[in-house]
């Protein structure tokens, strides 16, 4: 798992790398509907890499309750639907039955 100061110098690289696109587009002239696409492209690239990245540091992990059953779900970065549908298959002892 990156650390958190990977996940900043992504972020901020990501940041950075928009701006100056939105720079160059925006020195030689360019109307200024371009320079605010350009812009608005990446404020959605940066918005993008920060949520992959939240959804890749979130981690649940879920165990059978069940007496000697060893059954572990580790949710990361699984959606919502797909959390529920886990965490339900592992804390239902019969759904799964026991783990060697």
């Amino acid at each position: 798992m990156a650390s958190r100061t990977s996940d900043h110098i992504t972020v901020a690289s990501v940041a950075v790398a928009g701006a100056l696109l939105t720079q160059q587009v925006y020195l030689p002239g360019a109307p200024l509907f371009a320079t605010l696409a350009c812009g608005v492209m990446s404020l959605t690239n940066t918005a993008f890499t920060v949520d992959a990245l939240r959804r890749n540091r979130v981690q649940h992990t879920v165990t059978c309750p069940h007496p000697g059953c060893a059954v572990t779900a580790v949710l990361t970065g699984a959606q919502p639907a797909e959390q529920i549908e886990l965490i339900t298959l592992t804390v239902d002892h019969s759904k799964h039955g026991a783990a060697v």
